[in-house]
C-alpha cells in the first residue's frame, strides 16, 4: 500500500511544481552563469531529462531543477537545507524551468538570513576564488563575478571588487603612482586593519589595498543617497583576506570529501568483517589515513581498536556510482616496539605518501605530508608528523626520533612539560638565540633556540601550563621546524 500511494503523489507533485508560476519568471538562457539562493529538496527516484535529481526552491517561489556531476547533493549539511548554488543554465524545458549545473554550494544557516527577508543574497559573501570576505549583504543583490570582479546592487547603489595582477611585485604605493591613482589617503580596513589608500569623489568612494606583493584589491561604493553610502561603509570595513582556492580546487575538494564520507560509512559498516580476529569481540574504527592519487589507487588506513589494543589494517577500494567496490585487503599493522606501527601481514604499499587523515568522530581534518606519518600520544593526547622511514620511541612524557632503530642513540626528541613556557626556557642552556625561524601554528607561541649543538623550539598553547620542547641536531633542523609546525594537540 505503501509503495502505491508513493507512486500516485510524486506525478502530482511534480505537475504542481512545473506548472505554477512558470509564466511569471523571466527565463535565464542557456549558458548563463547564475547565483540562487534557496532550499535544497531532492527529486528521489526521479530525475528531469536524465540529469536534474533535486530543485531548488527561492523566497520567491520560484523552482529550479539542479544537479552536479561533483558534489554530493544529498549530504545532511544540503539536504531540504537553506543554500547558496553557483552554477550554469545547461538547458530549459518545455514549461520554462531552468536545469542548473551546480558548480559550488555553499550552507546558509538561518542565523545568517533575515526570517522576513525575501531577498537572494546571504549575509555574508566569501570568494575563495579572489580570496575574500565580506559581511552585512542583506538585501543586495548579486550581479556579476567575471574576471576577476564582483558586483552587487541595491536601491540603485553599487558595491564591486576587482582584484589585479600586480605583475611588476609593486608596493602599494608604487603601484598607485604607476597605475596613476591620485588624491588618495592613507588608512585601514576592516577588522584586521589593513594598509590601504582611499580615493574619495562625488557619490563613490574607493579603497586600494594590497595583498603581498601578488594582488591589488579595488573595492568601490556608488551610493545616491547618505543611507546608503553608510551602509557600503559597514559593508567595506567588514572586508578580510582568506586563504585563495581556484574554482576547480574548490570542486575537486567538495568531491573528495563525498568520497571520503562513503568510505568512512563503508568502513564503519563492514570493519569487523575485512579484520582479522585478534581475540577482540567489536572493532571501534578510530581513523582512517586516506592515500588518493586520481593517476593511481586509492589507499586507505584504518587505525580501529577493541578493550584490549590498537591495530591498523590497509586497504585498497574505488568510489563508482555513490558506492564503495573493489576492496582488497594489503596489510595489517599492531603497535610495535621500536617503530609505531609493526607489519604483522602483508604489504605496505602506501608507505611514505601523502595522507588526508579523518577521524571517526568530529575531530578536524589533517594532511600529512608526502614522505611523513603520524604519530600519536595516547597518555599525553597528541599528535605530530615525522619522516615516514624514521623510528620512534616513548620514555615518560619524552619521545625520541632517529633514523635507524633506537639504541640509546637519536637524532631529535620531543618531551611534554607540565610548566609554563617560559619556566622551560629558563632550564634551557643557550649559548645565543635565534629570531630568523617562523613557527606558524594557530594559537600557539614558539621560541627557537640554538645551542651549539643543535636546535631547541619550545611550543606552548597561549602560554598554558604545559609546553613541548622539541631539540634536533644541527642537520636536521629543517625537519624539527616541519614537526614543530605540525603538532596537534
Amino acid at each position: 500500500m505503501k509503495k502505491i500511494l508513493i507512486a500516485i503523489f510524486i506525478p502530482v507533485f511534480l505537475f504542481v511544481m512545473t506548472g505554477c508560476g512558470s509564466s511569471e519568471v523571466e527565463n535565464t538562457m542557456e549558458g548563463a552563469k547564475v547565483d540562487y539562493v534557496g532550499t535544497l529538496k531532492s527529486l528521489g527516484e526521479i530525475s528531469v531529462e536524465g540529469k536534474a535529481d533535486h530543485i531548488l526552491e527561492t523566497a520567491g517561489e520560484d523552482v529550479y531543477y539542479v544537479y552536479s556531476e561533483f558534489l554530493d547533493l544529498d549530504k545532511a549539511k544540503y539536504r531540504d537545507a537553506r543554500v547558496q548554488i553557483i552554477g550554469e543554465v545547461v538547458s530549459v524545458t518545455e514549461s520554462g524551468k531552468e536545469i542548473i549545473a551546480i558548480k559550488s554550494i555553499i550552507p546558509i544557516s538561518r542565523e545568517t538570513v533575515e526570517e522576513d527577508s525575501v531577498e537572494e543574497t546571504p549575509k555574508k559573501y566569501q570568494n575563495l576564488e579572489l580570496g575574500f570576505r565580506i559581511e552585512n549583504m542583506i538585501a543586495w543583490k548579486f550581479v556579476s563575478d567575471e574576471g576577476g570582479k564582483i558586483e552587487f546592487e541595491k536601491d540603485g547603489a553599487k558595491f564591486t571588487l576587482s582584484r589585479h595582477e600586480n605583475g611588476s611585485a609593486s608596493s602599494l604605493d608604487e603601484w598607485l603612482i604607476l597605475n596613476e591613482k591620485s588624491n588618495t589617503s592613507p588608512t585601514l580596513l576592516g577588522p584586521d586593519s589593513l594598509k590601504s589608500y582611499l580615493v574619495e569623489e562625488e557619490g563613490v568612494f574607493t579603497y586600494f589595498v594590497s595583498r603581498t606583493d601578488e594582488f591589488i584589491y579595488e573595492i568601490s561604493g556608488e551610493y545616491p543617497s547618505y543611507n546608503l553610502k553608510n551602509e557600503l561603509l559597514t559593508i567595506v570595513n567588514s572586508f578580510r583576506f582568506v586563504p585563495m582556492k581556484e574554482v576547480e580546487k574548490i570542486v575537486e575538494e567538495e568531491a573528495a570529501d563525498a568520497d571520503y564520507a562513503l568510505a568512512k560509512a563503508y568502513f564503519n559498516k563492514n570493519l569487523n568483517d575485512l579484520t582479522p580476529d585478534y581475540g577482540g569481540s567489536n572493532y571501534i574504527m578510530k581513523r582512517l589515513e586516506f592515500s588518493v592519487d586520481k593517476e593511481e589507487n586509492s589507499f586507505v588506513y584504518i587505525v580501529y581498536e577493541d578493550d584490549k589494543s590498537e591495530y591498523m589494517a590497509l586497504f585498497e577500494y574505488e568510489v563508482l556510482r555513490g558506492g564503495v567496490v573493489n576492496v582488497v585487503t594489503h596489510g595489517y599493522f599492531t603497535p610495535g616496539v621500536i617503530v609505531d606501527w609493526d607489519l604483522k601481514d602483508g604489504e605496505d604499499l602506501a608507505k611514505g605518501r601523502e595522507k588526508t587523515i579523518i577521524y571517526n568522530d568530529e575531530a578536524p581534518v589533517v594532511t600529512v605530508e608526502e614522505g611523513y606519518r603520524l604519530f600519536e600520544s595516547g597518555p599525553f593526547d597528541f599528535t605530530v608528523q615525522y619522516p615516514s622511514n624514521w623510528y620512534v620511541q616513548g620514555q615518560g612524557g619524552k619521545y625520541l626520533f632517529n633514523d635507524a632503530p633506537l639504541d640509546g642513540t637519536y637524532l631529535m626528541y620531543i618531551e611534554v612539560q607540565k610548566k609554563k613556557m617560559s619556566d622551560v626556557i629558563a632550564d634551557i642552556p643557550f649559548s645565543f638565540e635565534s629570531t630568523d625561524l617562523v613557527i606558524a601554528r594557530e594559537s600557539f607561541i614558539a621560541r627557537p633556540i640554538k645551542d651549539k649543538d643543535g636546535l631547541y623550539i619550545v611550543s606552548s598553547r597561549n602560554d598554558g601550563d604545559e609546553a613541548y620542547v622539541l631539540w634536533a641536531e644541527k642537520t636536521h633542523e629543517s625537519i624539527l621546524i616541519k614537526m614543530a609546525n605540525r603538532i596537534v594537540d
